[in-house]
């Protein structure tokens, strides 16, 4: 058996929906690299919960995730959004839009130098509009 850490270690592991809801309790679990697992459970148990905290597009109580021993939601602003494939639901992408006010609602003035950054690296047109 390797002594190296867990590639995915989730600790005692709470997540309280915004509306008080509670998508898990006391969770914990170590997989090694390689590993292959097989997640579970009746619906309403928490499996997609659990992922979509593993994936990062929810964020996880401080210390309770650790993926290749690094906590990777220690150092994040509750202000950082996921876009996922749900931005085509959300109403913004259905209304004449500036770039930069797109950029802006999903979050793009907690980071403006990654923001920037990204904008030059993908060439965007700041002056191009997205039209319904």
């Amino acid at each position: 058996m390797s002594s190296s850490p867990p590639t995915i270690s989730v600790n005692n592991l709470t997540f309280t929906f915004p509306d008080s809801t509670t998508g898990l309790t006391n969770i914990s679990l170590d997989l090694p690299a390689g590993a292959r697992a097989l997640l579970i459970g009746a619906n309403g148990a928490g499996k997609t919960t659990l992922l979509r905290l593993l994936a990062g597009k929810r964020m996880a109580p401080a210390s309770t995730i650790a993926l290749g021993g690094v906590d990777p939601f220690a150092s994040q602003v509750a202000g950082v959004t996921y876009l996922g494939l749900e931005w085509v639901l959300n109403p913004i992408v259905r209304t004449d839009i500036a770039v930069p006010e797109l950029l802006r609602s999903v979050g793009g003035d907690h980071y403006p130098e990654r923001r920037d950054e990204l904008v030059h690296i993908l060439d965007v047109d700041l002056s191009w509009r997205l039209h319904a």
